[in-house]
């Protein structure tokens, strides 16, 4: 042994307390990797992306246990050495505290495992004690040889582990990483999008509130597009179509549930792959996950939305955050999200290729419903009226709102101050990316655009709805766009009503390759129309709905009048049409509408009440209140004709493809809302 009975100084302290943190790291992380082995999302990670996850899961561990022992270190060695229980036994009483902590860690870790049941469980507690007795064995029947074995070995490794955490950032951050000073013949493509993201609600568009400050820096160096819509209020239809300049009609991908994109299309990637770029992507929603086929003409195509669940298996992570929100001290570090691992796997991929020409598009996921931002983006918003949800906000209380309609105004402030926090999280991790961005002088010589598949409704016009989905009301499908170009040498603000469907176009055609690739889509380049070449106004754009309600949804109006509230009439099972494996029961049910200048026509077909349509003025009435279709007849003749001509040629393309999606895969979707 390492001490002699009463002789236990404060290099034996240093010595076990150094085994003590080296031992318990391990076993723990061992642990951790084992769960990320089992887990779905691990095991669709490229090499390089599993690796970043493990990195990961050792820091936390090794740091949070190497927190631990310091404490423990230092309050073994205060104790006065007379003290009888320990003397000459300071490693059994090291070996007490490694258990303790082991055995609830652990027994957190099996818990996630899901393998042996609950805490309840006879099996849980057998499998619990059968690890706790092994790592008793190791360390305690064998602890005179593992000490001196590992001993030296633990201050080896706790200072390789400070010199590799504290040295690099104290010598300045990546060193090696060097701006760009030339240009190269074609500039780099960069897409940047936000899942569910409200045009209206970005700062740059004149919202109120300030959810968007690194955003508002580009957008004034960029020609920005106040009146883009979606083609879909759905994200697997509406990416799509911005990646293959189609409606969902004509590609195929209809809805996020059962579609994938065939790879009949020909995406935005593979004909920049074709053209010598590099390719690259990150995704943060797991609607668009590789076996989508999104994933065409890739190189890359990282999947961060993993990191979010793996993150949840790594206990050192997990008492981090426990430690910080017990302590209140969530404003000076906070848990990292989806946006923050988006940021992080979109960064590892800029460093390795800024020096090719490339093509990288990057689409976070906040601010997603369950609405939770970090505290620190969150208390940026408050308001001074409490509600029931306070700082969360998940599909559930959606249903629960519903079940009162209509919503106090105290529900419906708070649930766009967290959906404001939620966008303010991602503005800030975009600004960290394009502080790299620009540190390797890549501002000069990349195209970047911004925007995102759908809006979100927020439960204050148009039946109290909230969410995405069933409609295709502007805040449904209202989507921020901007193109900043390299140089700035086109800044402006257009409001010509179009479509992000048109990026594709509009990228070709930047390019100068956009009549090789113009036969069969549907995307008009906007080029013409930012450099004032071509008519103001541009061609009508249309758009569908997902699932449709499994009532009219101008049956809640009636509740204004003390009606009955038709949510509470129906279970919240069959709230929506319902769909078959793979295709969807009668595909004309969804909600259709064209878009032509300032008015918009939106069709509903009919279920059980007739079919109906809604005429509206966007210039005069935004939020589309006042239905016009009874007093313009010319204006609705003409959109009406626009419409059904569209609608005339949907007949279930022949690129429809479906899959089969896992259970763990359902409950995933459910969790976001996608079907209930």
């Amino acid at each position: 042994m390492l001490e002699k009975k009463g002789n236990f100084g404060l290099r034996a302290h240093l010595l076990h307390g150094s085994t003590f943190w080296l031992v318990s790291s391990i076993y723990i992380t061992i642990l951790t990797l084992i769960q990320f082995y089992l887990n779905l999302y691990f095991g669709g990670l490229n090499a390089g992306d599993r690796l970043l996850a493990i990195r990961m899961a050792v820091w936390y561990n090794f740091s949070f246990f190497l927190i631990i022992a310091l404490a423990v270190t230092l309050v073994f060695s205060l104790l006065p050495k007379s003290f009888k229980p320990l003397r000459g036994r300071f490693y059994r009483f090291y070996l007490l505290v490694f258990l303790f902590i082991c055995f609830f860690l652990q027994s957190n870790q099996l818990l996630k495992f899901r393998i042996f049941g609950s805490p309840k469980d006879p099996k849980f507690l057998a499998a619990a004690i059968i690890l706790l007795g092994i790592a008793y064995l190791f360390l305690f029947l064998l602890s005179k040889l593992i000490l001196r074995l590992l001993a030296s070995l633990g201050l080896i490794t706790l200072v390789i582990f400070l010199a590799v955490t504290f040295i690099p950032p104290l010598l300045g951050a990546e060193p090696t990483l060097e701006a760009l000073h030339h240009r190269s013949d074609r500039p780099n493509i960069l897409i940047l999008s936000i899942d569910t993201l409200r045009g209206d609600h970005c700062s740059f568009n004149g919202y109120s509130r300030k959810t968007t400050p690194n955003l508002d820096e580009l957008a004034r160096e960029a020609v920005t597009f106040s009146n883009a819509f979606s083609c879909s209020p759905i994200t697997l239809p509406s990416l799509g179509s911005i990646m293959t300049g189609k409606y969902p009609q004509n590609h195929g991908a209809r809805d996020n549930l059962n579609y994938l994109l065939s790879e009949k299309n020909l995406t935005l990637a593979e004909i920049l792959k074709e053209q010598g770029y590099s390719t690259g992507a990150v995704v943060a929603n797991r609607v668009i996950r590789s076996t989508r086929k999104l994933d065409q003409g890739f190189d890359y195509y990282g999947e961060s939305f993993a990191y979010d669940q793996l993150s949840y298996l790594i206990p050192g992570l997990l008492a981090y955050k426990i430690s910080v929100e017990k302590l209140g001290l969530e404003n000076l570090w906070h848990w990292k999200l989806g946006a923050g691992y988006c940021t992080d796997l979109a960064l590892q991929w800029l460093k390795k290729h800024h020096r090719e020409r490339f093509f990288l598009w990057v689409h976070y996921m906040d601010p997603h419903c369950p609405y939770d931002p970090p505290k620190l983006f969150a208390d940026k918003f408050k308001v001074t009226r409490k509600t029931w949800f306070n700082d969360n906000f998940t599909y559930a209380d959606f249903n629960r709102i519903y079940e009162s309609l209509p919503p106090k105004r105290e529900e419906i402030e708070g649930i766009h101050r967290l959906y404001d926090g939620e966008i303010l999280y991602a503005d800030h991790e975009i600004g960290r990316f394009l502080e790299t961005v620009e540190r390797l002088g890549l501002l000069q010589n990349t195209i970047i655009i911004f925007t995102s598949d759908h809006g979100e409704a927020l439960a204050d016009e148009h039946y109290w709805y909230g969410g995405h989905t069933h409609f295709i009301f502007s805040q449904d499908i209202s989507v921020p766009l901007f193109i900043r170009f390299p140089d700035e040498r086109l800044k402006d603000v257009v409001s010509t009503t179009l479509s992000n469907i048109d990026i594709f176009a509009t990228v070709l055609d930047i390019l100068g390759i956009l009549d090789e690739y113009a036969q069969g889509i549907d995307a008009v380049s906007f080029l013409p129309l930012i450099q004032q070449t071509g008519e103001k106004d541009s061609p009508a754009i249309f758009a569908e709905s997902g699932e449709r309600l499994a009532f009219d949804p101008r049956r809640i109006e009636a509740i204004k009048e003390g009606g009955e509230n038709p949510y509470k009439l129906i279970s919240k099972k069959k709230r929506s049409l319902t769909k078959e494996v793979g295709l969807e029961v009668l595909n004309e049910k969804k909600l259709r509408a064209v878009i032509d200048g300032d008015w918009k026509l939106i069709y509903t077909p009919a279920h059980e009440e007739a079919e109906h349509f809604e005429l509206y003025n966007l210039r005069e009435d935004p939020d589309e209140l006042v239905d016009l279709s009874g007093e313009d007849p010319w204006q609705f003749s003409q959109l009406k004709g626009l419409l059904l001509s569209w609608m005339s040629a949907d007949t279930l393309a022949a690129h429809t493809e479906t899959l089969k999606i896992s259970k763990q895969e359902m409950e995933a979707l459910k969790a976001l809302g996608y079907f209930r």
